[in-house]
Parts: structure tokens; sequence; C-alpha cells
């Protein structure tokens, strides 16, 4: 039973997650029919749209047709500008009215008026041929139109209701196009008015949208309706209507879809005769779907999708199992082929460190991969500079190591290809071997050059400094073992040099092949003579001037003079410390006897100067009186080098022997200024001498007294002096005059 508990709760899960995957599949689906129906609705209700537009500019176009023939024809015109019209010319005209009336279905009626005359021609179905004065005229708000036809646009139409009596007694309402002569002044100009039924309108519009579950209407950018509403009522406000209110909200886009009544409302729109109103389509989704029986097919698109996604659920499960079978078999082969590429490679590795280590007795091992052996060949070693790097390589899990030393012997064998490298091969130890031609490789200056350059490039890329020994010029390709054996014997020589050296080998045989000019005993001594006067800058800059002589020497004297040195120093140590009564002389020692486990005499140097800048912090702090000498020295130091830009306090901290931070906390607690402040005030002091005395331009005194910028030397002058360089120079002149005379 507990066996199949936990394959109970696996199924559960799985049924679970294969349940909200159909549920996820099945919302995904169904938004995805939806969005695709409302937009081919949409599709749908633009095509119609568009036809109704088309029937719309149809009738407009037709009305504009039969102005222009009404324009041109002189029957009319007589009507329309002279003062008075004879009867047979006035029949003729209303007759030639009426035949253009009846040649275009769409015309209910047309008007002339003459603004000679203030007479107004009629044609229309209860007035075939009449004539008014427009003050009688039965066709009021014609009658506006007429006297304020200058407020409207040329041909613009307007829609409008009027009131006949004949044949029947009933309301109708017109769509109105006026054209006028533009030309002629406003009280003597002819209009004509052609007037068609709102009905025709309808009949356009309704024709696209027969037998279609949508509504459409015509309104102006205000909302107001210029089709007749449900009741038959013009000029209706349609403003706060749903559908009207998120279109006129919303007049920038083409459609939106919105919700009426809880139903979705698709609505699209169109402007309509030069952009004065809008054609408004409304379709209801609901209504479409009914109307294409799509409820029946999303049940059977449901069930279908249903049985799909299961389907697809147990083939993606199967699939996922096979798939994992597939990539565990392909990760197997994977790691058989990278091991046996590291096999293969440690293989190789173990034969050129074969040929490395015992020279003519593996000349078998690499006759056949290295048969052209002639010429002339040296052996490069490269070393990790620092301690840390050498820390990372030796402390560093497995992988790292391998990364690392793969990694620096790559990038080294790839960058020693212009050298005619034969091979690049690491030890254990992190050093690396390769055997070049010294054809390929060049003379020593050029050689040493292009090394310079390999070294630069793997610091950048590996962010790792290395050192090389070069062993000397030899034309036996199989006895490479007595270089390598030499320049491995030479390692230790890293210690006494800086960071990404070349080094030849007949240099450092050289260097051991030199006298001993005995332990640099007076330079100890002078040392030790500093520490116990307290003037520990002085004594860090002789440190560094005893070990560039030790560094000079052969590794072994090195070794035995730094031993015989850190004796010295003990003691001389010691004894400071007690005679001044500083505590915590067993840190002191300590530090100073593991100076000899550093790496290189350029780390021992700086451990030693900051012990030196450690102990004048714990003198001064017992000996206040010695805060004035440090203050002095450190002007002295400004004073002597003010003339440098760049010299600040980072420059003075190391020459007196004490951190940036603390020296500049004492100065300032000294002097009551910092150690910036001052140095501006030597700058400015030294600026008023020269402008007094000489007569250098003032760029070239700016310059001479430290100031690289001229602009925040004339600055810093006017605040210090409260006048310009130049003005202050002419005061000075004309103060020396005066005193003169």
């Amino acid at each position: 039973m507990q066996d199949r508990k936990p394959l109970y709760r696996k199924i559960l899960a799985w049924a679970l997650c294969l349940m909200l995957l159909v549920g996820l599949m099945l919302y995904a689906m169904y938004a995805l029919f939806t969005g695709i129906m409302e937009h081919q609705i949409y599709l749908f209700c633009r095509t119609k749209l568009d036809y109704s537009l088309n029937g719309g500019e149809a009738i407009t176009s037709s009305v504009k047709n039969v102005h222009e023939q009404i324009y041109s024809d002189s029957r009319v015109f007589r009507l329309s500008n002279y003062d008075s019209v004879e009867a047979s010319e006035l029949l003729s005209g209303l007759k030639q009215m009426t035949a253009y009336r009846k040649s275009n279905a769409w015309i209910d009626s047309i008007y002339v008026y003459n603004a000679l005359g203030e007479t107004v021609y009629v044609s229309s179905g209860n007035a075939p041929y009449s004539l008014y004065k427009l003050q009688d005229f039965y066709d009021v708000s014609a009658r506006e139109l007429i006297e304020n036809h200058r407020n409207y646009s040329f041909m613009q139409p307007v829609f409008r209701q009027v009131t006949v009596a004949y044949p029947k007694y009933e309301t109708v309402n017109l769509v109105s196009f006026i054209r006028y002569d533009t030309l002629e002044p406003s009280e003597r100009g002819d209009i004509v008015m052609i007037n068609v039924r709102q009905e025709d309108f309808l009949k356009e519009f309704a024709l696209s949208f027969r037998g279609v579950p949508a509504t459409f209407t015509l309104i102006d950018r205000e909302g107001t309706a210029f089709l007749p509403d449900e009741e038959g009522v013009l000029f209706s406000d349609y403003s706060q209507r749903p559908v009207i209110r998120d279109v006129l909200q919303n007049q920038d886009k083409k459609y939106l879809i919105t919700r009426v009544d809880g139903k979705k409302q698709i609505v699209c729109w169109e402007n309509f005769f030069s952009d004065q109103y809008l054609l408004v389509v409304s379709a209801s989704c609901s209504s479409f779907y009914d109307l294409l029986n799509l409820q029946e097919r999303t049940y059977l698109f449901v069930g279908l999708a249903v049985g799909g996604s299961v389907m697809l659920g147990l083939l993606f499960l199967l699939s996922k199992r096979l798939l994992a079978v597939f990539n565990k078999q392909k990760q197997q082969i994977l790691q058989a082929e990278e091991q046996q590429r590291k096999d293969a490679q440690q293989k190789q590795r173990q034969v050129y460190l074969k040929f490395l280590n015992e020279g003519v007795g593996s000349r078998d091992i690499l006759c056949q991969e290295f048969p052209d052996t002639f010429g002339n060949w040296r052996v490069l070693l490269f070393s990790i500079d620092r301690y840390r790097s050498c820390f990372l390589v030796e402390h560093a899990t497995n992988s790292e190591q391998s990364l690392l030393k793969y990694g620096i012997c790559n990038i080294l064998e790839e960058l020693l290809q212009p050298f005619g490298a034969v091979f690049c091969v690491y030890e254990n130890d992190g050093t690396i071997a390769a055997i070049c031609s010294t054809e390929q490789m060049g003379q020593d200056v050029l050689a040493w050059q292009r090394l310079k350059e390999v070294l630069r490039q793997v610091k950048q890329s590996l962010e790792v400094s290395l050192s090389v020994f070069v062993s000397d010029v030899y034309n036996n390709f199989y006895g490479s073992a007595v270089q390598y054996a030499a320049l491995r014997d030479m390692l230790p020589y890293q210690q006494l040099l800086s960071g990404q050296s070349v080094c030849w080998s007949r240099e450092l045989e050289e260097r051991e092949s030199k006298a001993d000019l005995g332990y640099p005993e007076t330079e100890a001594r002078e040392i030790v003579l500093e520490l116990m006067n307290g003037r520990f800058s002085q004594a860090a800059l002789k440190i560094q001037a005893f070990f560039s002589l030790l560094t000079a020497c052969s590794y072994n004297l090195y070794r035995k003079y730094l031993m015989q040195f850190i004796i010295d120093l003990d003691d001389a140590l010691q004894k400071f410390l007690s005679n001044n009564a500083i505590g915590n002389g067993r840190a002191f020692d300590m530090q100073v006897f593991q100076l000899s486990t550093l790496e290189t005499a350029e780390d021992i140097v700086k451990e030693l100067q900051q012990i030196m800048a450690r102990l004048q912090e714990a003198y001064e702090q017992k000996r206040g009186a010695r805060q004035d000498m440090i203050s002095l020295s450190v002007k002295e130091l400004l004073d002597q080098n003010y003339q440098d830009p760049g010299y600040s306090l980072a420059d003075v901290a190391p020459a007196v022997g004490m951190s940036a931070a603390y020296l500049g906390r004492l100065f300032k607690k000294q002097m009551n200024q910092s150690v910036a402040e001052y140095l501006v005030s030597v700058r400015i002091g030294n600026a008023r001498r020269l402008l007094e005395e000489t007569d250098l331009p003032i760029r070239e005194i700016s310059e001479q007294v430290g100031f690289q910028d001229i602009t925040y030397f004339y600055r810093i002058f006017k605040n210090a002096n409260g006048i310009p360089p130049a003005q202050y120079r002419r005061n000075q002149r004309g103060i020396r005059d005066e005193e003169g005379e």
C-alpha cells in the first residue's frame, strides 16, 4: 500500500496538470477564435460601410452633375439673372427645371433664386411650375438658407425638414445642396438649391445592410443625428447613447469593441460629406453568431479541441520520455568523446614533458611528429608572477586549475604561432614551456618587443601576469632538455624581477658569475639609523635603494643578505619600540619575519613601507610633539614640488612613510588647512612673485606654478587676491614706479 501511494499521487498530479493544460489550451483557443470572429465581423461591416458610402457618394455626384447642367442652361440662366422675364421664357425655364428634376430619381425638388427680383422659382412634386416672392415662400427653412447661404460651404449638404400640404399634409426630411456664384456680390448672387429626400439616403445605406444584424446612423461631430430615429424625429441628440458616446471619444480610431446591455458590439465608422459627418455602423456579435449558427459548431469545436488536447498531452509525455532517453544517450556519447579528448591531450602532454625532461633519450617519441628539426631554437618558460596568481593555481579546485592552465596554455600556443612554436605544454606547478624557432622569433631586440606584446595580450585576456625566461640559441632540437633544465633553475630569479618581465638566460648566468661584493652593510646601517631617529620616510626611501642593490646580486646571495637584513631590522625595531615605550612589539616582530615568505622583492619593499607607515602612526600617537616635524616635512615637500601639476597628497604620503588619510588629518589639525589648500596657497604665492619680478606671460607663469588650466588659475588667483593676474601686475608695477620717484 505504501508503494502505491507515491504512484497514485504522481498519477493524480499528472492528471491535474493535464487538466490545467487542457483548460489553458481551450481558453487560448476560445480567445483566438473569438478574436478571429470579431475581426471578420469588423471586416464584413467595414465592407458594407464602404458600399453605403459609395451609394451616398453616388447621390452627391449625380446632384452635382445636375447643378452643372443647370448652370450651363441658358433658359434657367434667364430665370436667375434677369430683372424681368417674359412669360414664354418663364414657362420654358420652369419646364426645363422640371425636366432636370425628373431626370434624376433622387431629386425631390429644385429651387432657383433670382436675387435681382427676390424671386424663388420652384419645381417639385407638389408644385411643378411655381414662383414665389422670397418673403412669401412656403419653405421657411429654405428661405433661411437662401438668406444666409454665405454661412454654408459650396455644395455643402444641409439636413432639414419642411412641411407641405399637397398632395397631403406631411413633414418631409430633405438634404439640400446649395450652389451659388462665389464671384457675385452677396446681394446680387444667384442660388440654385437641389433637394433630395432623406429616405433615398436611407435606401442606399440600408441596401448594403439588408439581412444583416447591424444598425447605422449619420451624426455630426457633436453627436446630433441626421437620419430619423425610431420615432421618425430628425436632429435627435445621440451624444449620450453608449455607442455614439464611445465613437465621439475615439474619433481618431477606425473601430472599437464595446458592450451594450451586456452584449458585445463591434462599431466602425467613416467620415462622410467632407469630414463633416460620421456614418456609424454597429453590429452585435451574438446576432452574427446566431445568424451563422455558430453555437452548435462551437460545441463541436470544443469537443474536438478537448480530444485533440488529450492526444496532444499523451504525445507530449511520450515525446518527453523519448527525448530524455535520447538526451541521456547523447550526453553519454559527448562525455565519452570529451574523456577521450582529455586522455589524448594528457597523453600528448606527457610525451612533451618527457621530451623536455629526458632530451635525447626520448628522441624516438617525437621523431615522427616533428621530422623537420633543423635550424636554431630557443626554449621559452612562462611563469605566473604574483603570489595571488600562484595561490589561485595551487589552491583552486581541480577543474579551476585545469581551466586556468589549459586557458593560458591555449592562448600562448595561439600567440606563439608566429614564433614558429613546435609545441606548448604546461607543468603541474603552473609553468608553461614552449620551443620556438629563432629565425621566426627574430633578433634579441625584436624578440623582446614581440614577447612583451604576448605577455600583454595574456594579461588582457585572462587577467594573469606572466614573466618569461628565454634560453640561449641552440641547434640541436633533441637537446632541448638541457636548456629547459637551465631555465627551471633560474625560476627563483622571478622574485627579483618586476611583473611581465622578459629574462634572458645569459644575463642571469652573468649575474651568477659576478664576484660577491659583500653585504651592503653601510646602507643597512643608514636604514637602522633613520629608524632609530624616527625618520620613517627617509628610512622607507633608503629601504628602496637597499633592495635595488640586493636584487642586482645572484639569487643565492639575495636570499642570504635578505635574511641578514631582516635580523638587523628586527633588532633595531625592538630597540626603537623599547626606547619609545611603544607597545605591540610582538606584532611588528611577526610582520618583519614574515617578509621572507613574500614572493618578490617588490612585495617585500611595499610591505616594509607599510610597516614603516604603521610604525610611524604608533610613534605619533605616543609622541604628539612629532606632529610639527611631519607638518614641516609635508610643507617642505609641497614647497619643493609645487611646480608638478599632478603632485598631491597621494604623492606626499609615501615620501613621509604614512598613509594618505592619516597624513591629511594630521596636517589639517596642525596647520588649520588641508594639504590641497596649502599647495594652492604656495602656488598662488609663487605666481604673485613671478608677476612682480618677471615679464613672463601669464599662461607660462600658471604652468610654472603647477596649474594646467589657465581658466582655473585665473579663478583661483582672483578668489585669493580679489583681482585678476594682469590687474595685479599693473598695480604692483605702479606701486614700484611711485616708490622710485
